[in-house]
């Protein structure tokens, strides 16, 4: 018995190495383009952000408008982590790049920032 759980664990493991179950993956530009409910999730990233870093005195500047998406990426969890690769612009023409990742539950109407980096 315990032999037939240790090939199934290891049978598992490959099949989630394989399929890339649980880790990120690249969402296209066209998507990240036309999605109403992908823009949704970045729009609250982003004001959960300007909020937490503008909290933290981790900006000198909060008026930022999203300049760029430089890349997406979705990861099936118990839920959607997604994680965005942004620039944005201040007020005085600063770019900021920006990491955020924003874990989506739409079933259960729950979204939120569960973490950012300033890249410069």
């Amino acid at each position: 018995m315990k032999k037939l759980i240790v090939i199934f664990a290891i049978v598992a493991f490959a099949y989630s190495q394989m399929t890339g179950l649980g880790s990120y993956k690249e969402i296209g530009r066209q998507e990240i383009e036309n999605s109403a409910a992908l823009k949704a999730v970045l729009d609250f990233g982003t004001q959960e952000f300007i909020k937490q870093a503008s909290q933290e005195n981790k900006l000198s500047d909060p008026n930022l408008t999203l300049s760029n998406i430089e890349s997406a990426y979705r990861q099936v969890v118990a839920g959607i982590n997604y994680k965005f690769n942004v620039n944005y612009t201040d007020s005085k023409g600063k770019t900021l790049s920006v990491t955020l990742v924003v874990y989506s539950k739409p079933w259960e109407n729950k979204t939120e920032l569960t973490s950012y980096e300033i890249k410069n």
